[in-house]
């Protein structure tokens, strides 16, 4: 991940840098076994990099487990259907927009279980649970793509670094949306 010539973040870095640090202080557990695989399999004196991703599959699964937890997109890129079809009763013509709505397939208890909204790896390593993938964002495959800069960005940090929460500070709300505020609105005459 390079910053841009005019040493500002892109929108997807900032994504990465708030997604993973913020989580990371929610689950300490995950993050020491995340750390520990890390140290295990990769040490402290080296980076990690691209290659090392067979070598740390709990990470990865974690990896895997926060983007569909953390809702960064909850609507994907909007389609269109190419012809007439129909599925499970409903008729869609040809030319209709189609909303993926992640958020939904991401919070489906009839997949994830009766709390969805709890982080569990686990989703992504056991045999016995299929998993639904983000779209583009099965596993780190390709270098470039926003899933494996995600990887070698929170992996080099994890192993670093520890993330706390400031003294008395609970955490919570997380920061998905922005926090409620009221307003009086007077019309002007």
């Amino acid at each position: 991940m390079r910053l841009r010539k005019e040493s500002s973040f892109t929108k997807k870095q900032l994504l990465v840098l708030c997604m993973g640090p913020e989580t990371s202080c929610f689950n300490p557990e995950l993050t020491r076994r995340a750390q520990k695989e890390i140290d295990e399999s990769i040490g402290k004196d080296s980076f990690i990099i691209y290659e090392d991703k067979t070598r740390l599959p709990f990470f990865r699964a974690l990896i895997m487990e926060l983007i569909r937890v953390e809702d960064i997109h909850p609507v994907g890129v909007v389609r269109s259907a190419r012809v007439d079809m129909e599925i499970q009763g409903y008729s869609i013509p040809s030319g209709t927009f189609i909303f993926p709505n992640f958020h939904a397939v991401h919070r489906d208890p009839c997949h994830w279980g009766p709390q969805p909204e709890v982080i569990r790896p686990e989703h992504w390593i056991s045999p016995d649970e299929p998993s639904i993938h983000t779209m583009r964002a099965s596993s780190p495959s390709v270098p470039a793509s926003g899933t494996a800069q995600l990887f070698l960005f929170l992996g080099n940090l994890l192993q670093r670094y520890n993330f706390e929460l400031p003294h008395g500070d609970s955490g919570k709300p997380k920061t998905i949306s922005p926090p409620p505020f009221t307003k009086n609105m007077k019309r002007i005459k």
